[in-house]
């Protein structure tokens, strides 16, 4: 998994770099470096950079929502989920309260609501705000399907100066992440 999670990076780091020279530009599509939950995000040309990344992957089924209904994605546990599975004595009241400002994590919400791609090796991509936050899945509908396994959830940072480049989610995924960071999947054994 960790060999797989470094090609995909790579791949998704490629499409994103890409993007960036087709457009001549570094858009205005990223959270300031150091992230979601920090210091915000600039979105005003979010739908201008996802579709030029697009073209830069090899998508052969997208599903723009009910991406479980429609066979892009396999049944993954969302925030709200997880939350229950370490909390079983909490109410599903309690969990949503517990929840706000992360309605977009919950499992409804990626089953139903999030677009999703199957690329032409089988891993699976989840974009949250045109491409601003990704979740992707390395091995696609194999298993395990678990957070900080085989799952990873990032976000685009950066800067004109700098480019773009991504970061592990903070904020309502921290707590989630099951196995490990985006960081140690990167590093060397």
């Amino acid at each position: 998994l960790k060999t797989q999670f470094k090609k995909s990076y790579s791949m998704i780091s490629q499409a994103y770099k890409q993007a960036e020279a087709d457009l001549g530009y570094t858009p205005e599509c990223y959270y300031l470096i150091g992230g979601p939950g920090g210091t915000g995000g600039i979105t005003a040309e979010c739908r201008f950079l996802w579709p030029e990344v697009e073209k830069n992957l090899k998508i052969v089924k997208s599903c723009k929502n009910n991406a479980l209904a429609n066979g892009c994605i396999p049944k993954y546990k969302g925030l709200d989920t997880l939350k229950q599975d370490a909390n079983p004595e909490m109410s599903p009241e309690e969990i949503a309260a517990g929840m706000v400002g992360c309605t977009g994590w919950t499992q409804d919400y990626i089953d139903k609501s999030l677009p999703a791609y199957v690329l032409a090796d089988g891993q699976i991509i989840i974009s949250y705000a045109n491409g601003l936050v990704l979740i992707m899945d390395v091995n696609g509908k194999k298993g395990p399907n678990t957070w900080g396994q085989d799952i990873f959830g990032f976000y685009t940072g950066g800067s004109p100066s700098t480019g773009l480049v991504f970061g592990q989610i903070t904020g309502c995924l921290s707590g989630s992440l099951t196995g490990k960071t985006m960081q140690k999947m990167l590093q060397n054994p």
